[in-house]
């Protein structure tokens, strides 16, 4: 969604739009291309429809205020039992846009995650709400459960797990320890 900025009129104005799955998916996990061997890998989320965006665009002398509020649904697997959740994801959007010219301004506001630069006379708002949601993306998703022994599926397999080892099951790695005799 590009705005020309000399088309915003003087009461502003109001867009709505979705955001294109394809682009914000391969945006969200491209770290996971980059991640060095042997390093955790990042949680890998999942957008199967468009976020829907609600956009307020306004011109203050030459700053652009864009307010609104994005949404959408991801896929992520549950840190607990690696099963696919769904999990909702709801932003507001609150950012101001100055030109940029030779000075890039103060740290305060080269740090501010709600403040940026535009070049020419358009603006990419696609861009802009995509950044403001992968901020928002959680660092681990985890299901409704209070803890692993209450989660439907790893505590099952817990249970699972700790009945075989009760009924004489075996876990071949820990054979070596079977006969340890402690004085």
């Amino acid at each position: 969604m590009i705005i020309t900025i000399t088309d915003i009129p003087v009461e502003g104005k109001e867009v709505e739009f979705g955001l294109d799955v394809s682009s914000l998916n391969q945006r969200i996990n491209a770290i996971a291309d980059v991640a060095e061997e042997g390093s955790v890998p990042p949680p890998e989320y999942r957008f199967a429809e468009p976020p829907k965006v609600e956009l307020k665009i306004e011109l203050q002398g030459s700053t652009v205020m864009i307010k609104g509020r994005a949404s959408g649904t991801f896929f992520a697997a549950c840190s607990r039992c690696a099963e696919d959740l769904e999990t909702s994801l709801s932003t507001s959007i609150d950012v101001a846009l100055k030109p940029r010219r030779g000075d890039m301004g103060s740290v305060e506001e080269a740090e501010d995650i709600n403040f940026g630069y535009y070049i020419g006379n358009e603006i990419n708002c696609a861009d802009l709400i995509e950044e403001q949601l992968i901020i928002q993306l959680p660092q681990t998703v985890t299901c409704s459960a209070k803890s692993i022994e209450e989660c439907p599926l790893a505590g099952a397999k817990i249970k699972a797990c700790l009945q075989n080892e009760g009924q004489g099951g075996t876990d071949e790695r820990m054979a070596l320890f079977r006969n340890l005799k402690v004085n």
